[in-house]
């Protein structure tokens, strides 16, 4: 259930990580990739993660396990995004 929730927390968030992430990933290594998308996650899932315990109806003692399931879920999905290209893809985007 947690994984559940924080999957639910990371699909509201994904959109809104990447705007704010994507721009500075672009020369840094996969590590650092990691390390400065979970310090942005945990800004951005917080309300998240109140709002999916109350659709849910869950405890909300569940809130640090769901909040870094969707950090950690977030950080793949992330990484899949800049390993596949789509990092380049959206920076011409924008540019354009």
């Amino acid at each position: 259930m947690v994984e559940q929730a924080g999957g639910e927390v990371a699909r509201q968030c994904r959109a809104l990580l990447w705007q704010r992430t994507y721009l500075r990933m672009a020369e840094m290594s996969m590590a650092q990739i990691r390390g400065y998308v979970r310090a942005q996650a945990a800004e951005v899932v917080g309300s998240e993660v109140d709002l999916v315990l109350g659709r849910r109806g869950l405890s909300p003692a569940l809130y640090g396990q769901i909040r870094e399931a969707a950090v950690a879920q977030l950080i793949a999905a992330i990484a899949h995004d800049v390993l596949s290209g789509e990092l380049v893809g959206s920076t011409r985007t924008l540019a354009a």
